[in-house]
Protein backbone atom coordinates (compact mmCIF):
# COMPACT_ATOMS: atom_id res chain seq x y z
CA UNK A 1 0.00 0.00 0.00
CA UNK A 2 2.97 2.26 0.74
CA UNK A 3 4.49 1.90 -2.66
CA UNK A 4 0.98 2.62 -4.31
CA UNK A 5 0.48 5.97 -2.32
CA UNK A 6 4.18 6.45 -2.97
CA UNK A 7 3.27 6.11 -7.23
CA UNK A 8 -0.11 7.73 -6.93
CA UNK A 9 2.11 10.95 -5.69
CA UNK A 10 4.09 10.94 -8.26
CA UNK A 11 2.03 10.49 -11.01
CA UNK A 12 -0.17 13.98 -9.45
CA UNK A 13 3.12 15.42 -9.04
CA UNK A 14 4.21 14.75 -12.69
CA UNK A 15 0.68 15.44 -13.67
CA UNK A 16 0.85 18.87 -12.13
CA UNK A 17 4.90 19.46 -13.17
CA UNK A 18 3.56 19.46 -16.98
CA UNK A 19 0.34 21.44 -16.68
CA UNK A 20 2.61 24.12 -15.14
CA UNK A 21 4.40 24.20 -18.03
CA UNK A 22 1.87 24.30 -20.75
CA UNK A 23 0.04 26.73 -19.06
CA UNK A 24 3.53 28.72 -18.63
CA UNK A 25 4.61 28.14 -22.16
CA UNK A 26 1.34 29.20 -23.55
CA UNK A 27 0.24 31.78 -20.89
CA UNK A 28 -0.20 35.56 -22.30
CA UNK A 29 -0.37 38.69 -20.46
CA UNK A 30 -3.24 40.67 -20.46
CA UNK A 31 -1.45 43.70 -21.89
CA UNK A 32 0.33 41.40 -24.37
CA UNK A 33 -3.13 39.71 -25.89
CA UNK A 34 -4.28 42.60 -27.46
CA UNK A 35 -1.41 43.98 -29.24
CA UNK A 36 -1.03 44.75 -32.56
CA UNK A 37 1.92 43.48 -34.71
CA UNK A 38 3.79 46.17 -35.60
CA UNK A 39 5.49 44.88 -38.06
CA UNK A 40 1.37 45.61 -39.93
CA UNK A 41 1.86 49.07 -39.61
CA UNK A 42 3.06 51.49 -42.26
CA UNK A 43 2.45 50.95 -46.22
CA UNK A 44 -0.84 48.62 -45.96
CA UNK A 45 -1.56 45.92 -49.26
CA UNK A 46 0.52 47.82 -51.48
CA UNK A 47 -1.73 50.92 -51.14
CA UNK A 48 -0.52 54.58 -51.40
CA UNK A 49 -2.44 55.26 -48.19
CA UNK A 50 -0.34 55.25 -45.21
CA UNK A 51 -1.05 54.39 -41.30
CA UNK A 52 2.07 54.31 -38.69
CA UNK A 53 2.98 54.36 -35.07
CA UNK A 54 3.13 57.73 -34.00
CA UNK A 55 5.76 59.22 -35.64
CA UNK A 56 6.33 63.05 -34.80
CA UNK A 57 8.78 63.50 -37.92
CA UNK A 58 6.09 62.14 -40.81
CA UNK A 59 3.56 64.26 -38.78
CA UNK A 60 4.97 67.55 -38.68
CA UNK A 61 5.86 66.73 -42.63
CA UNK A 62 2.29 65.86 -43.33
CA UNK A 63 0.53 68.85 -41.74
CA UNK A 64 3.48 70.71 -43.30
CA UNK A 65 2.28 69.21 -47.13
CA UNK A 66 -1.61 69.99 -46.21
CA UNK A 67 -2.30 65.71 -45.97
CA UNK A 68 -5.22 65.05 -44.52
CA UNK A 69 -4.12 63.75 -40.90
CA UNK A 70 -5.46 61.00 -39.35
CA UNK A 71 -4.79 60.06 -35.25
CA UNK A 72 -6.25 56.98 -34.00
CA UNK A 73 -5.96 57.31 -29.97
CA UNK A 74 -5.52 53.32 -29.24
CA UNK A 75 -4.92 51.32 -26.65
CA UNK A 76 -3.74 48.41 -26.60
CA UNK A 77 -5.85 46.48 -23.96
CA UNK A 78 -9.21 47.73 -25.20
CA UNK A 79 -11.06 44.85 -27.35
CA UNK A 80 -13.05 47.82 -29.41
CA UNK A 81 -9.35 49.44 -30.36
CA UNK A 82 -8.45 46.21 -31.77
CA UNK A 83 -11.66 45.35 -33.57
CA UNK A 84 -11.33 48.87 -34.81
CA UNK A 85 -7.94 48.67 -35.96
CA UNK A 86 -9.01 45.96 -38.61
CA UNK A 87 -11.57 48.26 -39.99
CA UNK A 88 -9.21 50.78 -40.05
CA UNK A 89 -5.98 49.15 -42.07
CA UNK A 90 -8.98 47.86 -44.42
CA UNK A 91 -9.64 51.29 -45.33
CA UNK A 92 -6.95 52.48 -45.94
CA UNK A 93 -6.22 50.22 -47.74
CA UNK A 94 -9.40 50.65 -50.14
CA UNK A 95 -8.65 54.98 -49.77
CA UNK A 96 -5.49 54.81 -51.30
CA UNK A 97 -4.78 58.13 -51.63
CA UNK A 98 -1.49 59.85 -50.94
CA UNK A 99 -3.23 62.56 -49.45
CA UNK A 100 -4.39 60.91 -46.44
CA UNK A 101 -1.82 59.41 -43.41
CA UNK A 102 -3.09 57.73 -40.12
CA UNK A 103 -0.91 57.35 -37.12
CA UNK A 104 -1.74 55.33 -34.06
CA UNK A 105 -1.31 57.48 -31.23
CA UNK A 106 -1.08 54.86 -27.72
CA UNK A 107 -2.98 55.91 -25.45
CA UNK A 108 -3.49 54.74 -21.41
CA UNK A 109 -1.62 51.38 -22.12
CA UNK A 110 1.81 49.97 -21.64
CA UNK A 111 3.34 51.74 -24.65
CA UNK A 112 2.51 55.27 -23.78
CA UNK A 113 4.99 57.67 -24.09
CA UNK A 114 5.15 61.41 -22.51
CA UNK A 115 4.61 62.56 -26.02
CA UNK A 116 1.54 60.44 -25.85
CA UNK A 117 0.00 62.15 -23.37
CA UNK A 118 1.13 65.57 -25.03
CA UNK A 119 -0.91 64.68 -27.86
CA UNK A 120 -3.79 63.32 -26.40
CA UNK A 121 -4.09 66.69 -24.00
CA UNK A 122 -3.25 68.54 -27.21
CA UNK A 123 -6.54 67.32 -28.32
CA UNK A 124 -8.16 67.04 -25.79
CA UNK A 125 -8.59 63.25 -25.59
CA UNK A 126 -10.14 61.75 -22.85
CA UNK A 127 -11.15 57.93 -24.46
CA UNK A 128 -9.65 55.20 -26.08
CA UNK A 129 -10.41 54.93 -29.73
CA UNK A 130 -11.01 58.36 -30.13
CA UNK A 131 -10.04 59.51 -33.77
CA UNK A 132 -8.96 63.11 -34.66
CA UNK A 133 -8.66 63.91 -38.43
CA UNK A 134 -7.05 67.23 -39.18
CA UNK A 135 -6.43 69.04 -42.58
CA UNK A 136 -4.25 71.78 -42.84
CA UNK A 137 -2.99 71.36 -39.40
CA UNK A 138 -6.78 72.14 -38.52
CA UNK A 139 -9.01 70.11 -36.17
CA UNK A 140 -12.07 69.40 -38.62
CA UNK A 141 -13.01 65.68 -37.06
CA UNK A 142 -13.13 64.16 -33.27
CA UNK A 143 -14.87 61.50 -32.23
CA UNK A 144 -15.23 58.78 -29.61
CA UNK A 145 -17.51 56.40 -31.28
CA UNK A 146 -16.29 53.26 -32.87
CA UNK A 147 -16.22 53.18 -36.91
CA UNK A 148 -16.09 50.49 -39.00
CA UNK A 149 -14.29 50.53 -42.54
CA UNK A 150 -17.35 52.30 -44.08
CA UNK A 151 -17.58 54.83 -41.93
CA UNK A 152 -13.77 55.64 -41.66
CA UNK A 153 -13.81 55.98 -45.86
CA UNK A 154 -16.86 58.14 -45.40
CA UNK A 155 -15.83 60.44 -43.24
CA UNK A 156 -12.40 60.92 -44.61
CA UNK A 157 -13.92 61.53 -48.05
CA UNK A 158 -16.36 63.68 -46.58
CA UNK A 159 -13.20 65.36 -45.08
CA UNK A 160 -11.40 65.93 -48.16
CA UNK A 161 -14.47 67.19 -50.13
CA UNK A 162 -15.72 69.77 -47.47
CA UNK A 163 -11.84 70.86 -46.61
CA UNK A 164 -9.69 69.39 -49.46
Amino acid sequence: MGNTLLFGIVLVLVGLVSCTSTVQHNAVPPSAAYKTDHSELGLIGGSVSKYYEWDREKFNNAVHEGKTVYLEFSANWCQICQKQELHLKAGFAELNDSNVIGFKVHYKDDETTAEHQALAQEYQVVYQHTKVILNNGDVVLKSPEGWEKDRFLSEIRTVQMTHG
